[in-house]
């Protein structure tokens, strides 16, 4: 799925796959981010 078909398409767009991507790959970019975010910026 291309972003052009999320953007033109939108009414086309499987929402079912996109949760499923989303639930895929969404822990393993995060494993990526967190170490680059620290908690001295984000002070609470």
């Amino acid at each position: 799925m291309a972003i052009s078909t999320i953007t033109h398409d939108y009414d086309e767009v499987d929402l079912d796959e996109v949760w499923k991507v989303i639930e895929e790959n969404l822990p393993q970019l995060l494993s990526y981010i967190e170490p680059l975010v620290s908690n001295d910026d984000n002070p609470e």
